[in-house]
């Protein structure tokens, strides 16, 4: 599993790599990760009809060049600017975040220390984010931004 310090921003990279990349950091409406299938479908709902046998080709590279229509509605899918396929490879500042976070969030027990701040009160969360800040200071690490 990737660890939240060695998160890397998106680089320029083949087709299946970026695909891939969105494929572990960016997580369906049901808050799973996407399934081949799941995108597939989605695909084929957006007038695309897709098979999983095809996006399983373009995530692996076997499939290495799609459409214009393909690139765009898999960005869509995604949530992600179709640039991100056909320019520089890199999101904007604040789509990286939500990459960022997003690995960050699929740490083992990141995930579940969110989920019980769910709901709470500001003032409860504030003295959380201090209490980690502390605990963070005491192992060495750097302060969030």
């Amino acid at each position: 599993m990737t660890d939240a310090s060695d998160a890397q921003p998106v680089v320029a990279g083949s087709f299946a790599d970026l695909l891939d990349r969105l494929f572990v950091t960016r997580m369906a409406p049901d808050g799973k990760p996407w399934s081949l299938s799941a995108v597939a479908r989605e695909l084929t709902t957006r007038g695309l009809p897709t098979t999983q046998s095809y996006v399983s080709q373009l995530r692996s590279g076997d499939r290495n060049n799609p459409t214009l229509a393909y690139v765009t509605a898999l960005a869509s899918v995604f949530g992600v600017p179709t640039t991100y396929f056909l320019g520089s490879g890199s999101l904007e500042p604040s789509l990286q975040a939500d990459v960022d976070l997003a690995v960050s969030l699929r740490e083992a027990g990141v995930k579940g220390i969110a989920l019980r701040a769910t709901n709470l009160t500001p003032e409860s969360l504030q003295m959380i984010q201090q209490i980690l800040d502390s605990v963070r200071q005491r192992e060495g690490l750097p302060p969030v931004k």
